[in-house]
């Protein structure tokens, strides 16, 4: 018999907080990137004001939102294709492996009934959509060495940070973003003589999009501006969720649209140019690209008696154009991309094809060391790839692989399975050669790029009750040549437990425990050999999160860190107390934390979540011995004002100086500050 949804009806949606659920998801994940974290912010603050029709939604909106796992979409999926559309709520219940968290944290987002209105015109869109801005400053309250300007190579700008960011939208359905930035440092509407040419600055960083999205039957998605695109399992490139190790065991597979407007601050994580995604039947979706963009790179010149040989080292990541030195190097390379993805549904079959082809304006030369002889040099790059999914009962199998045109292939292939309605299981294994080139990969693996490795990962979640959850995985892991840091072939392994207690909107607590052994390069303090040895890490967490009252929680973590290399060891010990007080219909909020760690060194650092200011987010690491509190605040002046501030302090009991290089302060704290403001209109 179904049950009344009595205690987390839609009735009580406005009891939910959407920052509290964005918190459960992310809190745990210590490999986000800003623009993978905005796009899931937006998609859950627009399906939270805008429900969806659960007779509706498909795993494009399941994955974006990142609610459900994989294996809990399939069965979501399953259960609507067997027995048809749902005529009440309550009947979620009926899905074989949905207990009430799961569909207390699906509800915010879902409803019953609702239609695609495919006929909107792009002048209603563009005269009944809504407006908001984003206002920011931050700065670093301390002296730091880069703005003394008796040092070599100072900062040239400011200390202050300055960002806006518009966005104009109707519904999910159309949106128009624009972004500008500065970082500390920057110039800031100044001009400057470099290399003997007089450049002015405005703002740093600009970032600009146009996007249509459903606007009709047949377009899906139309993009101008600044987009990314995600390809397979990302062993050529992805920019969405999933596919990554953590505590939620069985989210390894990635989903979503192949392309996304782009918003983030990251300077160099985009394409630019346009794409679009047709859909000529509703099994068929063709999605072209193309993009011209400028990158930051180290150029360099090697001249011999005949010719001058121009060429590029690498591409920098960071977007700081604080010195002469860095600013020389804005924009030096050029980079074109095309390609397309073509994808065909069945019934329980999805098969995609792509192609993809980049080309940059200068040669890629790397150095001659020993790790590098098998990585990619070279200007240009062709791959072809199939990506595939097939749903049978209650397995979901999955793959992808790549041919370049160097001769390589990339492969890797998953099971999800629903081992009854307690229990799944996840399966990996990927086999990324050596001499595999890999410029924008996102696959699953221990390293960052999708070469040089292979491996196979198990994860395992049981349910037993709504109460109890347990949690486990395993990934063993082989690199066949030499990486940077280690002198040969190597070998390694990471294991994690978890176990988590709940009792529903008043108490939840966990015990994690993970251990990971890598080789590394190890030299002896008597001697300029090194030698391979084991490097151990292991770390061990007790997390509780209590609702005291109505808008006031919470949370308390004790972790501990252990090092091992060989014979030198470091441990480390972090303990925080956070309260979070958002009462119900109050404009005044906030959240704050005091922490205390002790580690040896940075060998033992601790790496932590922190609550941020909207559409932020930040995971520092905790090291040497001293604490660290942190406050934001809230307050909504209108409906549509919103005014931010966020303090964080550093204090190092043990040092006498924190940072280093250019960002080293003299002193022993740092202190953080931010402000935000919000308009809607």
């Amino acid at each position: 018999m179904l049950l009344p949804l009595c205690s987390y009806s839609q009735s009580e949606k406005a009891v939910l907080d959407l920052e509290e659920i964005i918190e459960s998801i992310l809190s745990e994940d210590e490999d986000l990137n800003e623009s993978s974290f905005n796009e899931l912010y937006e998609s859950l603050l627009y399906y939270y004001e805008h429900p969806q029709d659960l007779n509706k939604i498909d795993a494009e909106f399941l994955s974006s939102t990142r609610i459900l796992d994989p294996l809990q979409a399939e069965q979501f999926l399953n259960y609507r294709r067997t027995y048809g559309d749902f005529i009440a709520l309550e009947e979620l219940q009926a899905i074989e492996g949905f207990n009430a968290n799961i569909i207390e944290n699906l509800l915010p987002f879902v409803k019953l009934g609702g239609t695609d209105d495919f006929q909107v015109s792009l002048p209603r869109m563009f005269a009944e959509g809504k407006s908001t801005l984003y206002t920011k400053w931050q700065r670093v309250l301390e002296d730091q060495q880069g703005y003394d300007a008796d040092q070599t190579s100072p900062y040239l700008g400011s200390k202050d940070k300055y960002t806006l960011r518009y966005r104009y939208e109707y519904e999910n359905r159309m949106k128009l973003g624009f972004l500008a930035e500065k970082d500390a440092g920057e110039l800031f509407f100044q001009s400057r003589d470099i290399d003997g040419q007089k450049q002015f600055n405005s703002f740093d960083y600009y970032s600009a999009f146009f996007h249509l999205k459903n606007y009709k039957s047949w377009l899906k998605d139309f993009i101008i501006g600044d987009y990314t695109v995600s390809l397979g399992q990302g062993i050529i490139m992805h920019n969405n969720f999933g596919s990554g190790k953590g505590s939620y065991v069985t989210q390894i597979k990635k989903d979503g649209r192949p392309v996304r407007s782009y918003g983030s601050v990251a300077e160099n994580n985009y394409f630019r140019g346009t794409t679009f995604t047709l859909a000529p039947t509703k099994r068929l979706e063709i999605t072209p690209f193309i993009s011209f963009s400028k990158r930051d790179a180290n150029i360099d010149t090697i001249q011999d008696f005949e010719n001058t040989q121009v060429f590029f080292s690498s591409i920098l990541e960071s977007g700081d154009h604080r010195t002469e030195s860095e600013i020389r190097k804005k924009n030096k390379l050029s980079q074109f991309v095309t390609g397309v993805n073509v994808k065909y549904s069945f019934e329980d079959f999805i098969i995609s094809g792509y192609s993809s082809y980049f080309s940059f304006g200068e040669k890629l030369k790397r150095s001659d060391q020993l790790y590098n002889t098998f990585r990619f040099n070279g200007d240009k790059l062709l791959y072809n790839g199939l990506d595939y999914t097939w749903r049978y009962k209650n397995f979901n199998f999955f793959g992808e692989v790549v041919h370049a045109d160097t001769g390589s292939i990339a492969y890797l292939n998953g099971i999800l399975a629903a081992l009854g309605p307690k229990a799944s299981l996840a399966i990996l294994y990927r086999d990324y050669p050596r001499e595999f080139p890999s410029l924008r990969s996102n696959a699953f693996g221990e390293g960052s790029a999708a070469n040089n490795e292979s491996g196979i990962y198990l994860g395992l979640d049981v349910r037993p009750n709504y109460n109890w959850n347990f949690s486990s995985y395993i990934d063993v892991w082989k690199f066949p040549w030499l990486r940077f840091g280690v002198d040969k072939p190597s070998t390694g392994y990471e294991l994690l437990g978890k176990v988590t207690y709940r009792k529903k909107r008043k108490y939840s607590a966990y015990l994690q425990y993970v251990i990971e052994k890598k080789e590394r390069n190890y030299t002896l303090s008597q001697s300029a050999v090194s030698s391979v040895k084991n490097r151990f890490r292991q770390r061990a967490r007790i997390h509780s999160t209590v609702d005291i009252a109505k808008g006031i929680q919470l949370r308390n973590r004790i972790e501990f860190s252990f090092y091992k290399h060989a014979d030198y060891s470091s441990n480390g010990f972090m303990m925080y107390q956070d309260i979070i007080y958002k009462p119900m219909g109050s404009s005044f909020s906030f959240t704050g934390r005091v922490a205390l760690f002790d580690t040896d060194d940075f060998n033992s650092a601790i790496y932590v979540y922190e609550n941020d200011i909207l559409y932020e987010f930040y995971i520092p690491a905790y090291a040497d011995r001293g604490f660290r509190t942190y406050l934001n605040v809230r307050y909504n002046l209108t409906f549509d004002t919103m005014l931010e501030f966020r303090i964080a302090r550093t204090v190092l009991e043990n040092r006498e100086t924190i940072g280093s290089g250019k960002n080293r302060i003299d002193g022993n704290s740092r202190t953080d500050i931010k402000m935000q403001a919000k308009f809607k209109f």
